[in-house]
């Protein structure tokens, strides 16, 4: 079994992370950690009152090889079903315990979901970890600011954005069992009038048989896998007219 996903194109907006400076010695100290998930505007994190888990750009480099579904399914009270199994298995998120409709995806804010299902469900891997910045989960009800699909929590992808006046990139490329081969690129800038990123992501595994032979004779497939995936961020950092 092989699957191939292609185009993903998103207007996205940014969103703040808060530093200060001191004049006198010129050291950089971080502020108190600003989340924009619990009440869609910029708020610190501890003036929130919700349940909310901020998994860090340094944590997310800590867990080098790892995919989105492995780190979600590291945090506490989520649940992703098939995030160690066959890359070409689906990957349901189950947020306390509640039906995995119920749990809302957003990337930089804006709504993901697959057309074809009743609820939120959304394939996660189409996003390469490369393209995170950090990831703010709410638990909980949230319909109230969210939606129906919002009824167990929700799960805000933030993208990095482009830090540099030029034109900058970096890239990834992996190899591992099962002619497993993964690989990402990834060019950014930070304009005057937009900031943009785009990337692109490859995998393609010859992968693992789902069925179990405990025969030994009855020789079943393995279930191969194929993605490609390109992704457009586009921020308007003042207004055009």
């Amino acid at each position: 079994m092989s699957k191939r996903h292609s185009i993903l194109f998103l207007l996205l907006a940014g969103s703040p992370a808060v530093y200060a400076q001191s004049t006198r010695d010129s050291t950089v100290r971080q502020l108190d950690q600003v989340v924009v998930t619990a009440t869609k505007s910029p708020k610190k994190l501890s003036e929130t009152g919700k349940v909310i888990t901020v998994v860090s750009r340094e944590e997310i480099e800590h867990s080098s090889g790892k995919d989105l579904s492995q780190i979600l399914n590291e945090q506490t009270g989520i649940i992703v079903n098939g995030s160690t199994s066959n890359p070409g298995k689906d990957k349901t998120i189950f947020l306390r315990g509640a039906s995995d409709k119920y749990t809302l995806i957003l990337l930089d804010g804006v709504p993901l979901n697959d057309p074809s299902q009743t609820g939120g469900q959304y394939d996660i891997r189409l996003i390469p970890v490369s393209q995170v910045d950090r990831i703010e989960i709410l638990k909980g009800s949230q319909s109230t600011l969210y939606g129906s699909n919002a009824v167990a929590g929700v799960i805000n992808i933030i993208t990095r954005k482009g830090a540099s006046g030029e034109t900058t990139g970096h890239g990834t490329v992996s190899y591992g069992t099962y002619n497993t081969l993964k690989g990402s690129a990834d060019l950014e800038r930070k304009g005057k009038v937009f900031d943009y990123d785009l990337n692109y992501q490859y995998i393609n595994t010859d992968g693992i048989s789902e069925a179990k032979d405990t025969t030994g004779k009855a020789g079943f497939p393995k279930n191969g896998y194929s993605l490609q995936s390109f992704q457009s961020g586009l921020v308007f950092t003042r207004p055009i007219i």
